[in-house]
Order: structure tokens, then C-alpha cells, then sequence
């Protein structure tokens, strides 16, 4: 595939130059530098950034929304300074807030520090860095996805180097992911989200909360799932489950195709009983993987095969406590991995078992015989990479190749970041980057 697809290379760039110079540089993140370096041994500058195209991880001018009805706080992106009439809560689909009731945001403030350039130091994947201007090309800030020699192919979400998938470490795919849902921010419509399945009668709507309570004579696992609404304008219901698909605020009024991703990150907040058990199953398309959760023997069974909890005794003293427990399982870079307060219990390569079918329900939780109460319930997804030609998939993959000394660049609004995809030459040598940046600043 990786021939065929490096043949069609030369073609591409022919292409890609045209959609580059017909959008100019509408979406790129630019750079304007505020302040020079403080002083002699002061190596670092302060820049505005000015464009959408690594939101969310960082802005340039843009509005702060709140929902009407779930009172969930987003950002929105302004295009061309203006945005539609109405806007569209992101996390209960509510389509009638009044964008008058935006309040505008100046550009975030980022500090790109030139010690870490990289003809400094050796930078590495998923690294934000700054690029200096060059002909056809502004100063902008991207984030690193190719290092110097690999070949990376992009393709159905992932970014693969000479042949492999690349997987985030969990730092910074928490720092990157996308939020899709929170239920504290809710209503009687987001208590909605999570529907019994069949003969699940013990789960109960209490205190604006999901609770299992066993029932006398009640046996095997019960389930609660989590179906995802479309949080999108769009004339459909919004109630109409759906999969989940990389749809970004900052993108506002801009109309694509959208993708479905099944790579996911779930956040479970709640209290159990002392040496309780509950179950987690997440679908991905055709492939179902199921967790059981047992405090009393201190153990975590995934697919038949059973793992310690590993927690320092931190989660057990809680939930003895009766306070609550964080159980998180994140899906990103086809690997699945499952967290009890910060500890990683579980992690399994699903490159083998990965399913790409399109699936509505992808959280169920399961009561067997303790009672759970559901605090909070947040999910994420990752990004989802692909190629673009006029923000519309392409068919198939892209290659791109970093010589000895370059790296290949993209935004995290992939739909509309203008990087290693469409530039002529997709490469950046080391000389050409500014230093690393900063976020928090």
C-alpha cells in the first residue's frame, strides 16, 4: 500500500498547491511576536496567536459561550470575525443559543522558548514548536508527528511511522484529547444519555443521579449505557443516538464531512460499596471488550484475564470511606487502558481485535451485586487525523517522508490546519524551527 500511496505523492502536490494558494492563509496559527528576549540571557519570546488551526490546545481570538440549558462554558471560533445567529452546545446538543450571548476572547499569550530549538536539542513527537517564516509560508506553531528519517503515513484516524502505529503517552494524550460530554453539567435531557438495557430494572434516576441498587433475587450483570447525542447543527433530533464524530467547536460555520472515531477516553466518578464489584463494556465497531471491576479481591478481569489493581491501597481506603472512586478507560491508538485514581491497572494492544464498523453505544456499566452510585460521567475523544482536499476526506492515506535533519508538522484542528499535508514541501528542517511553546503562560 505504502508504494502505491508514495506514487501518488508528486500528483498530490500539485493539487495541494492549488487548495494552499486558494485559501491562502486563512487558518494557519501564526505568530506575532509581542516582546523580544528580556535580557542576554534570556532566550525566550512572547507571541499572540492568531488563527484556530491548533485549537483546543490553544487559541487565537475568539468567544466564550454558555449553554442555556446545561450551563456547560465552551469556546467557539470566530470566522472572519463573525459568527451564526445560533450556536450549539457541544455537550447537550441544546441549537438556541443566541450568539449575541458570546462573549469575545482576545488571542491566548504563548512563550516559545529558542533554547529548545531544534538545532538545540532533539525534539520529540507531539512537541508544539515554532517555525520561522519562509517563502510561501508565515511563522506559525504546529505540533510535532514525524521525526527526522520516518516515513508517516496518515490513514482512518491514526498516524503510523514506517509501518507502525504511534501511540501517545498518557500525558499527552490527556493534554490533547477533545471533550465530547460531562454530565455535571446537565439537565433532565442529559440524565437522558444513559438508557437501561433490556431487564436492567435496578438502575434508578435518584437525587438527579443514576444509582443500582440490587433487588432481592436479581442476578447477573445489569447495564446502563451511554448513548451519544448529535451535539451538531443539524435539522435531525437531537435525542437520535449516534457515534461519536470529530466535530470542533472552533469550527463553527464551517460546513464538512465529519468522521467517526472510536477512539475514546471515559471518565467514571462513583461510590461503591466496601468490597463491592461493577462492570465496564465498551464497543468499538464490531469488537466488544469488557472490564470487571472487584474491590473485595482487589482485582481487574479484562476479556477473561485477571490483573491487581496495583492502587497502594489509596482506592480501596475510599471506597471503604464510602467516597468515591475515579475509574477511567481510554480506547486512543487502537491500545486500551484502564486507570483507578490515577493508577494504570490494564493496558492492551486492540491492533488485532480493532473494529471499524460505525456504533452508537460505546460506555455500558454494569451492576452485578453491590450498589453504585454514578457521581459523574465524562468522556473524551482523540483527534482524529486524516488527509484534506477543501475540508473533505480523501479515500485511502497520505505518506510524507522527514529527511536526515526535518520533521513533519501538523495542527491539532486537523479539518483546518494548513501543515505537512498541503505544503509543497512537507518536510521542515531543524534550522527553520523557532523553539518549542509553552501553553501555559
Amino acid at each position: 500500500m505504502r508504494a502505491s500511496l508514495e506514487r501518488a505523492i508528486s500528483a498530490r502536490r500539485l493539487t495541494t498547491r492549488r487548495f494552499t494558494a486558494s485559501l491562502g492563509l486563512l487558518f494557519a496559527v501564526w505568530l506575532n511576536v509581542v516582546a523580544g528576549c528580556r535580557d542576554a540571557n534570556e532566550s525566550g519570546i512572547d507571541a499572540v496567536v492568531v488563527g484556530n488551526s491548533m485549537a483546543p490546545a490553544c487559541w487565537g481570538e475568539h468567544a466564550r459561550v454558555k449553554c442555556d440549558e446545561c450551563e456547560f462554558s465552551f469556546r467557539v471560533g470566530r470566522q472572519k470575525d463573525k459568527l451564526p445567529e445560533k450556536l450549539v452546545c457541544p455537550n447537550c446538543g441544546y441549537r438556541s443559543i443566541h450568539s449575541s450571548k458570546a462573549d469575545p476572547q482576545p488571542a491566548q499569550l504563548v512563550r516559545v522558548d529558542s533554547q529548545n530549538s531544534a538545532s538545540s536539542r532533539k525534539l520529540g513527537r507531539w512537541d508544539i514548536v515554532a517555525i520561522r517564516p519562509s517563502k510561501g509560508r508565515p511563522a506559525m506553531i504546529k505540533r510535532v508527528i514525524g521525526l527526522p528519517g520516518e516515513s508517516i503515513e496518515i490513514g482512518h484516524g491514526e498516524v503510523f511511522a514506517d509501518g507502525a502505529i504511534v501511540r501517545k503517552p498518557l500525558n499527552v494524550a490527556r493534554e490533547m484529547r477533545v471533550t465530547v460530554f460531562d454530565s455535571l453539567f446537565g439537565s433532565a435531557e442529559v440524565l437522558r444519555r444513559f438508557l437501561p438495557q433490556h431487564g436492567a430494572r435496578d438502575w434508578k434516576v435518584m437525587d438527579g443521579s443514576w444509582q443500582f441498587s440490587p433487588s432481592s433475587g436479581s442476578s447477573g450483570t445489569q447495564w446502563l449505557a451511554y448513548q451519544q447525542w448529535r451535539c451538531v447543527a443539524n435539522r435531525l433530533p437531537r435525542a437520535q443516538p449516534v457515534p461519536v464524530e470529530d466535530w470542533y467547536a472552533a469550527n463553527v460555520g464551517i460546513n464538512r464531512d465529519l468522521n467517526v472515531t472510536h477512539d475514546i477516553w471515559a471518565s467514571l466518578e462513583c461510590q461503591i460499596e466496601e468490597n463491592g464489584r461493577f462492570d465496564l463494556k465498551l464497543d468499538r465497531g464490531s469488537a466488544s471488550h469488557r472490564f470487571a471491576l472487584d474491590f473485595a479481591t482487589k482485582s481487574v478481569t479484562f476479556d477473561g484475564r485477571s490483573y491487581p489493581m496495583r492502587d497502594s491501597g489509596f482506592s480501596s481506603s475510599r471506597v471503604a470511606a464510602g467516597l468515591s472512586v475515579v475509574v477511567e478507560v481510554c480506547t486512543f491508538d487502537r491500545q486500551m487502558t484502564l486507570l483507578i485514581d490515577g493508577s494504570e491497572v490494564v493496558s492492551v494492544d486492540l491492533t488485532a481485535a480493532d473494529g471499524r464498523a460505525e456504533a452508537a453505544s460505546y460506555v455500558q456499566i454494569g451492576g452485578v451485586t453491590s450498589k453504585l452510585r454514578i457521581e459523574r460521567f465524562r468522556l473524551w475523544r482523540d483527534i482524529y487525523y486524516f488527509d484534506v482536499v477543501r475540508n473533505r476526506k480523501l479515500d485511502g492515506s497520505i505518506a510524507l517522508r522527514a529527511g536526515v535533519d526535518e520533521y513533519l508538522l501538523m495542527g491539532d484542528n486537523v479539518p483546518i490546519s494548513i501543515d505537512s499535508r498541503h505544503w509543497p514541501s512537507p518536510a521542515v528542517s531543524a534550522d527553520q524551527i523557532l523553539g518549542t511553546v509553552s501553553l501555559e503562560h
